[in-house]
């Protein structure tokens, strides 16, 4: 796949990559473009797996992807031990798709376990991994890079800020907000009339036990689902100490996992319930802050020739 449009010329349509992340909202503004800008640009939607999504958040994307007739195109990164390489790419399907961690594990392997102060998972797994195959596809080059589309909403103008370095960067343009204006309830509505919708508890969000999600969030998911936090467990006790003095620890206040699901043991399912209800939105960050181009880096800039 290799796109003939380049800065400066008038070769057919504009090319323009879309970022699904395998939420409801970006899955909505797949659909928009779709049917409002076709006849302006030749879309190329992505989604980048990082192994650790939930089940749900996999065969959403599949139904998506079917139902709009995307042509989505599934990656997962490949770290290198190597200095200098960067992360590479991988093309996969929805039945090949990683489920227990794979491309999370080799990161970590690598850079170590990822946390609060140490948020690499996004960026190596994510943005790096989809530039990676933009500039295999002709769709990046120095100097040059085709807008991508991400899905902030009209109701988080900060997210959607055109004069963020890293909206200026990797060229990002986000339709939901700038071109339809559709909030959070427009999405739901929207929702509500389909055939299927992502049927995911919001605590859940889409990676499985990301060390963004509050407190709460965490003890909840320990109750009902122990079972996932064994990986974090898993990956604590092979790599803890890579890139590391003292071993690096998942979760805030630099606990390791078994401090954190002892910690859920104590608390009360019920009271959990509710304040995951009534705060479902409580500045744990793990689906706003995990969407892809949101961080301008070293890694990045060196990868790029910047």
């Amino acid at each position: 796949m290799n796109n003939q449009f380049f800065e400066g010329e008038n070769v057919g349509k504009e090319p323009l990559v879309v970022s699904f992340s395998g939420g409801q909202s970006s899955a909505f503004m797949c659909d928009f473009l779709i049917q409002n800008y076709s006849d302006v640009y030749d879309f190329y939607f992505v989604f980048a797996n990082t192994g650790r999504e939930h089940e749900a958040t996999l065969i959403f994307a599949d139904k998506v992807d079917k139902l709009f007739g995307l042509n989505l195109v599934w990656l997962e990164g490949i770290t290198s031990n190597q200095h200098g390489v960067g992360m590479r790419h991988r093309v996969v399907s929805f039945e090949t798709a990683s489920r227990n961690g794979e491309p999370f594990e080799q990161l970590i392997s690598i850079e170590g376990i990822p946390n609060v102060s140490r948020q690499k998972c996004s960026d190596y797994l994510k943005t790096q991994t989809i530039r990676h195959w933009m500039r295999c596809n002709g769709l990046t080059h120095r100097g040059w890079s085709a807008k991508t589309a991400i899905g902030m909403r009209a109701d988080e103008p900060e997210r959607a800020d055109r004069d963020k370095l890293s909206t200026r960067h990797f060229n990002l343009v986000y339709p939901l907000a700038h071109w339809g204006g559709f909030d959070k309830q427009d999405i739901n509505d929207f929702w509500d009339e389909m055939p299927f919708k992502l049927n995911i508890p919001p605590h859940f969000g889409n990676c499985l036990t990301c060390f963004k999600k509050s407190d709460a969030k965490l003890y909840l998911i320990a109750h009902e689902h122990p079972e996932w936090f064994v990986w974090n467990r898993e990956m604590e006790e092979r790599y803890s100490m890579v890139k590391a003095i003292d071993g690096h620890t998942w979760w805030r206040r630099k606990r390791n996992t078994n401090q954190l699901v002892s910690d859920a043991n104590l608390e009360d399912r019920q009271r959990l319930i509710y304040l995951t209800n009534t705060n479902t939105d409580d500045g744990d960050g793990c689906t706003s802050s995990c969407e892809p181009f949101q961080n301008i880096t070293n890694e990045v800039t060196e990868e790029e020739g910047l």
